[in-house]
Formats: C-alpha cells, structure tokens, sequence
C-alpha cells in the first residue's frame, strides 16, 4: 500500500505563521490578566467581586491553553514546512546532478 501526501509549502509557512501569531496574542492576553484582576475589586459586593475574579482566573487559564497549543503547532507545522522544502531541495538537486 502506498500513501502520497500532497501539500503546498507556502500554505504551511502562512498557516504556521499565523498559528504562532495566534498564540502570541492569546498569551498577551493572558498576560492581562493580573491588571484586569486588580480592577474587580470595586465591583460592589464581595459576591459579584469573588465571580469575576473566578471569571477572570478560568478565562486567563483558557488564554493559555489556547496560547500554549497554538504556538506549539505552529511551530511544529513550520519544522515540518522545513523539512519538505529540504527534501523538495534535496530531490531537485539529485535530478539535477543525474542529467
């Protein structure tokens, strides 16, 4: 049995740099996380206070998530670009050298 994967290597390079982007942003938000906080404690009641920092606390944890997982595959897709355009080079080369 034999598989064939097809792919366009500028495809990968965009949707790598665009994941990694992704990532970047969600752990800049992330990263605000302290600063909102520190707003919610005027909120009126110490019910409505505990909430949103509760809210707070699970959505930045999220942020990271999603940040975290982002960047990892965008950074893996961007190694993978890599190694199919050394191997596209590779394979070019070889054609090459046997004319």
């Amino acid at each position: 049995m034999t598989f064939r994967l097809s792919y366009a290597l500028g495809d990968l390079e965009r949707t790598a740099g665009s994941l990694t982007g992704i990532g970047r942003t969600a752990r800049e938000i992330e990263d605000h996380h302290r600063r909102m906080a520190s707003t919610v404690s005027d909120c009126g009641s110490r019910e409505l206070s505990e909430a949103t920092y509760d809210f707070l606390d699970a959505w930045s944890c999220g942020m990271k998530v999603v940040g975290d997982d982002a960047v990892g595959l965008g950074e893996a897709i961007g190694e993978c670009a890599a190694v199919y355009e050394a191997t596209d080079q590779a394979g070019v080369s070889g054609l090459q050298a046997t004319r």
